[in-house]
């Protein structure tokens, strides 16, 4: 069961990556400079290959648990069982760390000087206080406004 669950995922971003190159394919026409990197293509990919590993961690442990229990007379080990029991849960918070990662990529890459914490924070629209503060702290008319007054 989960070699064709893994098939059809793997054939499903196989499907989706190239139909983002085709697309590609067919814009380069009207491009002026005629150059194609395929940016779009290669961040379909990872976004293929970031969703299929977080499906492998959590379902892994599921299946060596059946085929313990399916094969042998060994008693299925508990540190396996502890991490079926651990990971299972979490798909949905791999999922929605695939989700959101190129938009933390997008923001690292527009304000690299901020903390991780700050742009997890920032992609994820929470409003922490230490962060509006930090931006207050670091921004030059504040510097400037505060050296005046003192």
């Amino acid at each position: 069961m989960f070699m064709i669950a893994f098939v059809i995922i793997g054939v499903s971003m196989a499907l989706l990556v190239r139909s983002v190159f085709d697309r590609e394919a067919r814009m380069d026409r009207y491009q002026v400079d005629r150059a194609s990197n395929r940016t779009m293509t290669k961040q379909a990919a990872m976004q293929g290959v970031w969703y299929i590993g977080v499906y492998a961690v959590v379902w892994i442990p599921t299946y060596v648990i059946i085929f313990y229990e399916v094969s042998t007379t060994v008693q299925t080990p508990i540190p396996l069982i502890v991490v079926h029991l651990v990971t299972m849960p979490l798909q949905g918070f791999g999922n929605a760390l695939v989700y959101f990662r190129p938009k933390y990529v997008a923001a690292r890459e527009g304000d690299s000087s901020s903390s991780r914490l700050i742009t997890v924070a920032r992609v994820l629209n929470v409003d922490v206080p230490l962060m509006n503060l930090s931006t207050w702290i670091r921004s030059s008319e504040n510097v400037k406004t505060s050296k005046t007054t003192s």
